[in-house]
């Protein structure tokens, strides 16, 4: 009865969390109801590269690994004799050890890599040590060690491989619904590369991108367009849509609280021809307040009073409200938005964008002044 209820915990919380991983895709200004601080948030964590293998959400994986979880309890709840697993304990403990494993690795990049923690996942990862410690007490009841189970249970296998295979097969149809059913994308799969196809080669692209420091799609943006952003013939116009109800009507009251701020200081630090540099910390930071802002700025050799000067200035005010202004005008619901060539794309770029990208622009020549034409507005690349 444990056994059951806690694979049933893990379908709940697995279909809530593909859930919110199709809702932040198709809707990236959306927050979950766990995106609670900088470090406790399933949003980065969902939205980071390793929320996901193959461009499906590892939750997806996990709705069809707790069905089947369920299905050997409820078998071994029933006592049914089955050709095949003999001992449903046996398939649970492997599967219980596998999980939990997998588990470990995924809190240690949690921890050392992504910077944040899902408390979703973490409930997930205490499921799947809750299994283990179950079917490891039913199995010393059994007196049956694990290496004999597992033992008798392969020359079960090659007894009724055809009852095998067919239930391998239900349980593989279900998971490629369930993937079918969370990688589905509006405006479908390839329009980036549609939007770049064709064309002389030395024409340029244009991408106007919009986005919002504390937006974890915008971070994952910014650091995938590292190695395109250079690029002569990649033309980024860069523009701030901050969800941040003190600057933009569009954005409900204490939603990223500070990225108005971020915003005009991202405006400041273009003015002094570091915008670049700033971007790039600011992402990977979580600086929100003005001091910490100015000692950020001061760190990458802007000038302290020009900086601060331009941060309480109305021109940097109208600069930000002018990006807003456009925002609402091109019809953007979240961050980021891009539109490359004229042609809307939301969220982060996948592998096979880029590489359309990579391989429409060709390989970079080097400018003779040294300079970066490609960014237009004084804003950061998202």
């Amino acid at each position: 009865m444990v056994l059951a209820a806690l694979s049933g915990a893990g379908v709940v919380v697995s279909v809530y969390l593909t859930y919110v991983h199709q809702r932040l895709r198709s809707e990236p200004g959306w927050e979950s109801l766990c995106a609670i601080s900088s470090s406790l948030n399933c949003d980065t964590v969902i939205t980071s590269p390793f929320g996901a293998v193959g461009g499906v959400p590892l939750s997806a994986f996990a709705v069809w690994f707790y069905l089947l979880m369920g299905t050997l309890a409820a078998v071994g709840l029933a006592r049914r004799e089955l050709a095949f697993p003999r001992s449903p304990a046996v398939v649970l403990f492997v599967a219980g050890a596998f999980a939990t494993a997998l588990s470990a690795a995924l809190a240690g990049v949690s921890t050392f890599w992504i910077g944040a923690w899902c408390p979703l996942c973490m409930a997930l990862y205490a499921v799947n040590v809750g299994i283990l410690v179950v079917v490891w007490r039913a199995l010393r009841r059994t007196g049956e060690g694990l290496r004999n189970g597992l033992a008798v249970e392969w020359r079960y296998w090659r007894l009724h491989r055809r009852q095998a295979l067919w239930g391998g097969g239900i349980a593989l149809t279900a998971l490629v619904s369930v993937v079918f059913a969370s990688t589905r994308q509006t405006g479908g799969p390839g329009s980036v590369c549609a939007a770049v196809a064709g064309g002389a080669a030395d024409i340029p692209i244009e991408m106007i991108v919009y986005s919002d420091f504390q937006c974890p799609h915008c971070r994952a943006l910014n650091g995938a367009l590292r190695r395109l952003r250079d690029h002569p013939r990649l033309r980024v116009v860069a523009r701030h849509y901050p969800l941040d109800g003190a600057c933009n009507p569009r954005a409900r009251q204490g939603q990223h609280v500070g990225a108005c701020l971020q915003a005009r200081a991202a405006i400041c630090a273009a003015a002094q021809q570091r915008e670049a540099a700033f971007t790039d910390e600011a992402f990977e930071g979580s600086t929100r307040d003005r001091s910490g802002l100015v000692e950020l700025a001061v760190s990458l050799g802007l000038d302290r009073g020009r900086f601060e000067t331009c941060l309480d200035s109305v021109e940097t005010a109208k600069r930000l409200q002018e990006d807003i202004h456009a925002a609402i005008g091109d019809e953007v619901r979240g961050t980021p938005t891009l539109f490359i060539n004229g042609q809307r794309h939301v969220g982060v770029l996948s592998p096979e964008d880029l590489g359309c990208l990579a391989a429409r622009l060709g390989p970079p020549k080097v400018r003779p002044s040294g300079k970066r034409p490609g960014r237009i507005g004084g804003g950061p690349v998202a």
